[in-house]
């Protein structure tokens, strides 16, 4: 693959589609992706809209878990509750994580610690 082709622009979609049929979906993924509107993705943006999709399943499992809960006091509902549980969890510290990682402006990226306490504020 050459740089071109691993660039998100309408010319590199068509090239990368030539190549492999999938790559149309793909360009329309990154399409969406464009944030800022210069027809490119940036990494910074594909990870923003990441950090934004993990951020709703965890709010959705969230919702799973307490809808669990309110159903019936049965086992299998309360298991599903506590998978909905442990789901929320992971998946908000990993969008707490990649958030503060776009938010470092530091060179020095051993100080991600209080990066990611500063977003969980």
């Amino acid at each position: 693959m050459d740089s071109e082709s691993r660039k998100a622009t309408p010319q590199a979609a068509q090239k990368a589609t030539q190549a492999d049929p999938r790559a149309e979906v793909v360009a329309n993924i990154l399409k969406q992706l464009d944030l800022d509107g210069n027809g490119k993705t940036s990494h910074k943006e594909a990870l923003a809209f990441i950090a934004g999709n993990i951020k709703y399943l965890s709010e959705l499992a969230r919702e799973i878990a307490h809808a669990a809960r309110c159903i019936a006091p049965s086992p299998h509902a309360q298991s599903i509750a506590h998978y909905a549980d442990v789901i929320e969890y992971s998946a908000g510290n990993n969008a707490v994580l990649i958030t503060a990682i776009l938010e470092d402006k530091s060179k020095d990226k051993t100080l991600i610690v209080k990066d990611v306490l500063k977003v969980m504020k």
